[in-house]
């Protein structure tokens, strides 16, 4: 959908026939459109808790997305809001996941609101950036390209994160029907694919190569924490307090360091969601969802294969993930949850592996040049 010159006015409507929403399935994940997998931005954590993680809690299919999860975000856990690969803003309740808006659009791949949930804002491609306020959702008309990530302090101070070659980001005032934006971000700066702030002037901005930039008090600085990280996401719960994932790295930020959590894992990581001080949910490719602390990283069985782009939460035993065809899984008590045994004829959980033998319901995976069975 492109942009005029003019602010328009949508009232929240169910334009197009949304998918159909019910009860919870098995872990398996519900059957949808096919999308493509898109990054998010994760935002502002709740909860807190560090340790083990309680029994008895598993994984739970819930139906209602027809396409490729690309973002959640809410805070308060009968009213969250994901965006998806088909263009679509669906609504939790408490019970079940409606469709809200959109359809027939181009790909919605981030949201964010303002605590009590005043102010909702979702970004996508072909310059899609929306706010709802109360029933009504306006077109910003804000943004030359796609926009790939959002993040807000105020309703007049809202960032967002561009796919261009030179720029990308920018800090746009929503609060009057007169739209002002400013460019923000070093010179060098090429594109921006997430975004999160402890406040309006501390900002940490992932670019399109993965790499970190820090924004403090308007100064940008570039970070390599280790080599090539190509980082995907970055989220926390405070200045001294921030997570950054991506397909070779997890990473944690003290407020001074930059510190890669390495628990012998080497798996593709896309989303972080930090659920408490020193503690961080992540989720990434082949199904794989842990629970991170500064020591540890605890896998935690999905039931699914299918890669995931996005993960939130209200606590530490209340999040979710979406990702790819639709899937969207709920982290809650579970009858029998917890670890599963070995499939018949498959190799345990920490047993050494190769190519096309069985971990079932884990994955084989190359760690420090060992094949171990893990999550």
């Amino acid at each position: 959908m492109g942009k005029g010159g003019a602010v328009g006015i949508l009232v929240v409507l169910a334009q197009v026939a949304g998918p159909g929403c019910g009860s919870s399935t098995s872990a398996t994940g519900g059957a949808g459109q096919t999308g493509t997998g898109g990054q998010s931005s994760t935002g502002q954590g709740g909860g807190s808790g560090t340790g083990s993680l309680p029994s008895g809690y598993g994984w739970v299919s819930y139906p209602g997305a027809g396409y490729t999860v690309n973002a959640i975000w809410g805070d308060r856990s009968v009213s969250l809001w994901a965006v998806t690969m088909g263009g679509q803003l669906l609504l939790w309740d408490g019970v079940q996941w409606t469709f809200e808006f959109g359809g027939q659009m181009p790909a919605l791949y981030s949201v964010w609101g303002l605590p009590g949930q005043t102010d909702i804002y979702f970004v996508g491609d072909g310059q899609q950036f929306y706010h709802l306020r109360g029933s009504t959702i306006t077109d910003v008309g804000v943004g030359s390209s796609d926009n790939r990530a959002v993040w807000a302090a105020r309703g007049d101070q809202v960032w967002l994160g561009m796919n261009v070659a030179v720029g990308g980001l920018s800090m746009s005032d929503v609060t009057t029907t007169l739209r002002s934006s400013t460019i923000e971000g070093p010179s060098d700066l090429a594109g921006v694919r997430a975004i999160w702030g402890a406040t309006a002037d501390d900002i940490w901005v992932i670019d399109n190569a993965g790499d970190l930039i820090h924004g403090v008090a308007g100064t940008w600085t570039r970070m390599s924490p280790i080599q090539d990280p190509r980082l995907t996401a970055v989220h926390g719960v405070s200045a001294r307090d921030v997570w950054a994932v991506g397909p070779y790295a997890l990473l944690h930020w003290n407020g001074g360091t930059w510190t890669e959590i390495d628990s012998g894992y080497n798996a593709g990581f896309v989303a972080v969601w930090a659920s408490g001080p020193n503690e961080a949910w992540v989720a990434g490719d082949g199904g794989w969802i842990a629970h991170a602390t500064l020591t540890t990283l605890q896998g935690t069985p999905s039931g699914t294969t299918r890669d995931l782009y996005t993960v939130w939460g209200t606590s530490r035993t209340d999040v979710w993930v979406g990702g790819l065809d639709g899937l969207l899984l709920h982290y809650e008590p579970t009858p029998g949850g917890g670890q599963p045994d070995a499939g018949q004829g498959c190799k345990a959980r920490d047993e050494e592996c190769g190519p096309g033998e069985c971990c079932a319901p884990y994955n084989c995976r190359r760690i420090l040049d060992v094949g171990l069975c893990g999550y």
